[in-house]
């Protein structure tokens, strides 16, 4: 892509802005070339947006009529591990801090996951089926409890539907709470016909899901066929010569 500008936290207090495009000679670019590419790679990059957007309206975790308010047989559950987690909330306890951090994410090289994220913060992970959409209830009331118990929590969007949880995380207490899917959905009249909508419904989203990443593979591709034509153009020796420079100007350097 083309040169970045950086921008320091506190211009004249803690730096300076860095224009990487001072060491581009920009007279020698090939401007038609550019545009096109970067027409290109944004046309696929929002085709990209629309297949995911489709795939999470097909989601099956959010089929109508999956979830009704009296299902709260998760609630019950969920408060039950809490308390066997991480005890009652004491009154007027420090509530702890809840940050946000992907574990996983949809890319050009398909859905990619890390599960060694969880391993390091976590010696103890529940596994929750959200085949039935019930995990994101259960996941809520753990994060809160938490937050009231004054524990500092990771809560982790699903990468597909960012407004639902992939997993909530308690470092300090090394356990984490990690959604899953299963085909199994309990059966009656009512339930065989939200299993064939939501076999169905899976299925069209596999396909929109393949069609985003393609799309996002196409738009790489063509990111780095602009990155290829800026190369050429950049000063490379003279960016080194003002980073060592620069590195210099560092106490203790």
């Amino acid at each position: 892509t083309a040169p970045h500008i950086v921008e320091p936290a506190l211009f004249g207090a803690s730096g300076e802005y860095l224009d990487l495009g001072t060491f581009c000679r920009t007279e020698a670019l090939d401007t038609a070339r550019i545009r096109a590419l970067n027409a290109d790679c944004a046309m696929f990059r929002l085709r990209a947006q629309q297949y995911l957007a489709a795939a999470a309206a097909l989601d099956a975790r959010v089929t109508p009529g999956l979830v009704y308010p009296e299902d709260r047989e998760a609630a019950r559950r969920a408060r039950s591990v809490c308390a066997r987690e991480f005890g009652t909330p004491g009154k007027g306890a420090k509530h702890g801090r809840c940050e946000r951090l992907f574990l996983s994410a949809i890319t050009c090289e398909g859905r990619i996951f890390f599960p060694e994220t969880i391993a390091a913060q976590c010696e103890r992970v529940y596994l929750l089926d959200d085949g039935c959409g019930l995990a994101e209830e259960f996941l809520h009331i753990v994060r809160a409890h938490a937050v009231r118990c004054g524990l500092d929590v990771l809560s982790c969007p699903d990468p597909l539907i960012p407004s639902r949880t992939q997993a909530v995380l308690v470092p300090s207490h090394g356990v984490g709470f990690l959604a899953g899917t299963a085909d199994d959905v309990p059966e009656g009249p009512t339930q065989r016909a939200l299993r064939r909508t939501m076999r169905s419904d899976t299925r069209q989203q596999q396909l929109a899901l393949a069609s985003a990443v393609e799309q996002l593979r196409m738009a790489n591709l063509l990111h780095n066929e602009l990155e290829a034509v800026y190369r050429p153009c950049m000063d490379f020796a003279a960016l080194t010569t003002f980073t060592d420079r620069y590195l210099h100007t560092f106490p203790g350097a």
